[in-house]
């Protein structure tokens, strides 16, 4: 029997449209990491300085891809994106099957994936609550972890059988060539802001009328949706609508007052903010140890069945989630993030191979489940016009740590030792998890709130009225 999301002809065609993408996303590094070395004649050089110029775009433009993604409709900027993904993708295959690869040419293929990616990732996170039933954010982000966790299971094996039967650049051709349904999938999606919930919400109190400017009935929302809740998640989300209005009229007009009001937003939503700055805690503690001293210490064979342990957490985790509500969501991933510095305290203190092996289980599991949390949470309680920008900022902050982090830790293991490093890095990050749980803004949250209305001239009717009628980042 289908999940009840999957009858929503929009969302399933968003699931499969991300299914085929994020398919050939896992495939992508393993293809391009030997397809460059061969290419190049094994020079690592080139590929550090191909990946190099993947991220830098990403990282310097995400937060004006949020504020793109807040201004147009979502749909146009998925499609465009995928489209222009796709043909950069299959000029670098091409240079690589044509004997004609050069690092400069390259290069500048993937800082131009990279830059289209910072425009994909906020419009992605903003676009789900336009598609889906009120109420079933939380379940329809499982369902895209699952896909998103199945994909990193299957992805890199298909990558190294193709890259072994039909070479490296077949390999990036097909990751090029999945673009293309998933663009033809998303364009078919429907268009809008979803505002039904303005309507529900004031009709139940009376609070706005006819002549209600589209900012004022976000704010009404706001107020009317969470009262029923709970007190600071009144407080907090009529925050974030006041910073919201508060930014549109101080800062200057165009994109630059946009840019300016996500900041805002951003900055005033204390469980946004406490949350974001655990997350780069989290990377910037964790991610270098595990990727630098997990190989070291754990050994190749021990490695290798580690990170399959905590493939299986993942999609273990994606699987429950679809099902478990907490009441306080957030603060629940919040406390699932404990897992995640499991595996490398256990390696760190020479754990016995069935306790690791218990340890990136767990691990898998308190990453899905407080991706879910996060991004449920941005949704349910950010209004729709800055949801991308917001999210955006707190992507870069967190993405930022993993190169300081990656950066620190070989002085520090010269210095110290690679157990000592593990251990300590991995106790700290237990400590600072707990740190947001202090803030009652993050604690107490609540889940099933419905997400806010965007803030904008005129009202869109609502793809979740029609869905009614007929119908990841931390560590």
């Amino acid at each position: 029997m289908l999940p009840p999301l999957l009858h929503h002809r929009a969302f399933r065609r968003f699931l499969l449209g991300r299914a085929v993408s994020l398919l050939g996303s896992a495939m992508a590094p393993v293809a391009l990491a030997f397809a460059v070395l061969d290419a190049a004649g094994g020079r690592a050089a080139d590929l550090g300085a191909v990946l190099a110029t993947r991220m830098l775009p990403l990282l310097g433009l995400m937060v004006l891809g949020g504020a793109v993604a807040d201004r147009l409709p979502r749909r146009t900027v998925l499609v465009v994106t995928h489209l222009g993904a796709g043909l950069s993708q299959g000029a670098a295959a091409a240079l690589l099957l044509t004997g004609h690869y050069a690092l400069g040419p390259f290069a500048a293929l993937e800082f131009l994936n990279g830059a289209l990616t910072a425009f994909t990732s906020p419009a992605l996170r903003g676009v789900l609550p336009e598609l889906v039933p009120n109420g079933q954010l939380r379940p329809a982000n499982a369902l895209l972890e699952m896909a998103a966790n199945g994909s990193k299971l299957l992805g890199p094996p298909l990558a190294g059988l193709l890259v072994a039967g039909a070479g490296p650049g077949w390999a990036v051709a097909l990751d090029a060539l999945g673009y293309l349904p998933a663009a033809y999938l998303l364009a078919r999606l429907p268009t809008g802001r979803a505002t039904v919930t303005a309507r529900a919400a004031t009709s139940t109190t009376g609070a706005t009328s006819t002549s209600t400017t589209a900012t004022d009935r976000a704010t009404v929302t706001v107020r009317a949706a969470t009262s029923t809740t709970d007190a600071t998640s009144t407080t907090t989300t009529a925050t974030t609508a006041r910073a919201a209005t508060t930014a549109r009229a101080a800062a200057p007009s165009g994109l630059r007052r946009e840019l300016r009001e996500g900041w805002t937003v951003f900055r005033r939503t204390r469980w946004v903010w406490w949350t974001t700055w655990s997350c780069c805690a989290t990377n910037l503690l964790l991610v270098g140890p595990w990727q630098i001293l997990g190989p070291q210490l754990a050994g190749p064979a021990l490695w290798g069945a580690l990170l399959s342990a905590r493939g299986a957490g993942l999609l273990l985790a994606s699987t429950a989630a679809y099902r478990l509500a907490p009441r306080r969501l957030l603060a629940t991933g919040q406390l699932a993030g404990l897992l995640l510095p499991f595996p490398l305290l256990a390696l760190g203190r020479h754990a016995p191979a069935p306790w690791l092996l218990a340890a990136a289980l767990g691990s898998g599991l308190g990453l899905a489940l407080s991706a879910t949390a996060w991004d449920t949470s941005l949704q349910e309680h950010l209004p729709g016009g800055v949801l991308s920008r917001v999210s955006a900022n707190a992507d870069v902050l967190s993405y930022l740590a993993i190169p300081l982090g990656q950066l620190a830790c070989s002085p520090l293991t010269t210095r110290l030792g690679a157990p000592a490093v593990a251990t300590a890095a991995a106790l700290a990050q237990g400590a600072l998890t707990l740190l947001p749980l202090l803030s009652p803004a993050v604690r107490r949250l609540p889940h099933g709130g419905a997400p806010a209305p965007a803030p904008g001239p005129s009202p869109v009717t609502s793809t979740r009225a029609a869905g009614r009628a007929g119908s990841g980042r931390c560590g």
